[in-house]
């Protein structure tokens, strides 16, 4: 039916909760778009951050902060560890659409997401 998604539920529609409380923001097999950003506070913290968006929010998923002596030597390897952490967190029907800056375009990382 136009406007329901493969759930029933209307597209216009609030997500129900489940059991457990968590909601069910998308069908099971959809690709969730997920951006993965730097945010710079001040200098003496940085900031991880990975957030879904959703009805024009961003909803968090998960953060990591640390101090800059904490990326030395290899802020790569965080960024790795950061993604890895965020996909084995997600659920197995959801397919993520991972959606980094510029910052993040490195051969490396493609292949550990692919």
């Amino acid at each position: 039916m136009p406007g329901q998604s493969s759930s029933g539920r209307r597209r216009d529609e609030p997500p129900k909760l489940n059991d457990d409380n968590s909601a069910n923001l998308v069908d099971a097999g959809q690709l969730v778009p997920i951006m993965i950003d730097w945010s710079d506070p001040d200098q003496r913290r940085n900031g991880l951050f990975a957030a879904v968006c959703f009805r024009g929010r961003r909803l968090p998923l998960l953060s990591w902060v640390s101090t800059p002596e904490e990326l030395d030597p290899s802020q790569n390897r965080v960024e790795e560890f950061f993604i890895g952490q965020l996909l084995r967190r997600l659920p197995t029907t959801v397919r993520p659409l991972l959606l980094p800056d510029r910052g993040f375009g490195r051969a490396s990382l493609i292949r550990l997401v692919q």
